[in-house]
């Protein structure tokens, strides 16, 4: 049995549940008739009705999926079927539930809880907090919150039930464990009250070495990333294998070079150039298995560009504004003489 995760009502995306439908005998299958049965089959939709014959060994890719727009409740009775000759018949039961909308507003939406190197301390303030305001007209008691990764959440809240008064609000507290490996992780915070819901996506994202980004002050200069720790021979494989990526998209190497000294990666002018204001982030995925994240942020002010990274003090080093011209001083206006108190 396969069961979707969990929708709120007014969701505009479904989620996707993909098969692969391999051949795994030594004939072939001939054609494969697939389809639905049980009272909510008319809810889901079939990316196929027909494989034509798999040959042994041959694979095809089948997708399932809810229908938009469904009700707060629960969709359970529905079994896939794959039916063709030589008695073969193969089905699979799914389950989807669709929750309602909790009056609350959430800030943020989302946790992003930036990038840490492996060997991060607890000191670090890692935590983020979410404010939670009731829009309802009563008191929102026993509100529950957990992980949609249950028990294997590498993400951590010392609240499980908590009260929000009427046109009041809560604050909730969410921290990444510790000791975590090099990788990219996700969860979703889900809170919930008399079936209904609300979820609140999570990233964390730690990389497997420190990077260290000196300032650059301007795009004809390139940038420069050091990966201190790792080896340039047995990690990046002399570049083969390995690959980097700007704001999700992979460089061309024409874009950059890198070398040994730890592994140095360098940005053409070129390439930075083309880089908007604002954060961007940089992948350095080695042919090791490693993966590097460094965030990069470009800024640019009184004619000047500005690149800021990590592990920098980069409040002491910034493209200052040209000097403003000073106002010349009015001239002192000329002392007028003393009359004198007369006398001879």
């Amino acid at each position: 049995n396969y069961t979707f995760p969990t929708a709120v009502v007014g969701y505009t995306t479904a989620p996707v549940s993909s098969m692969a439908v391999r051949n795994t005998g030594n004939l072939a299958t001939g054609a494969l008739q697939v389809y639905l049965r049980g009272k909510d089959a008319d809810r889901f939709t079939l990316s196929l009705n027909r494989i034509a014959s798999l040959k042994p060994g041959e694979e095809v890719t089948l997708q399932l999926q809810p229908k938009r727009g469904l009700a707060a409740g629960r969709y359970d009775d529905v079994v896939l079927h794959i039916q063709g000759e030589h008695d073969l018949h193969l089905q699979k039961s799914f389950s989807f539930t669709v929750t309602r909308a909790l009056p609350i507003i959430v800030t943020p939406t989302s946790l992003d809880f930036g990038i840490e190197g492996t060997g991060y301390a607890s000191f670090r303030k890692l935590d983020r907090t979410l404010t939670v305001k009731n829009t309802g007209g009563t008191d929102l008691n026993g509100m529950q919150v957990s992980f949609a990764g249950g028990d294997k959440s590498v993400f951590t809240c010392p609240t499980s039930v908590f009260l929000i008064p009427k046109n009041g609000t809560s604050t909730l507290t969410v921290t990444p464990k510790m000791g975590l490996k090099g990788g990219s992780y996700t969860d979703t915070l889900i809170l919930q009250l008399d079936g209904a819901s609300y979820q609140i996506p999570l990233l964390f994202r730690v990389t497997d070495y420190t990077p260290v980004l000196p300032t650059v002050t301007r795009p004809s200069e390139g940038a420069t990333l050091t990966i201190r720790g790792a080896d340039y021979y047995e990690d990046f494989n002399a570049g083969v294998g390995s690959s980097v990526w700007v704001d999700g998209v992979r460089l061309d190497e024409s874009q950059y070079t890198h070398q040994a000294g730890s592994v140095i990666i360098y940005l053409k002018p070129q390439f930075v150039r083309t880089l908007k204001n604002g954060d961007h982030l940089v992948e350095v995925r080695m042919a090791g298995g490693q993966t590097v994240f460094a965030p990069l942020t470009v800024k640019s002010s009184g004619g000047g560009w500005h690149i800021t990274y990590p592990n920098y003090d980069n409040d002491n080093e910034h493209w200052a504004d040209p000097p403003k011209p000073s106002k010349p001083k009015p001239n002192p206006a000329p002392s007028k003489p003393n009359p004198g108190t007369g006398g001879i």
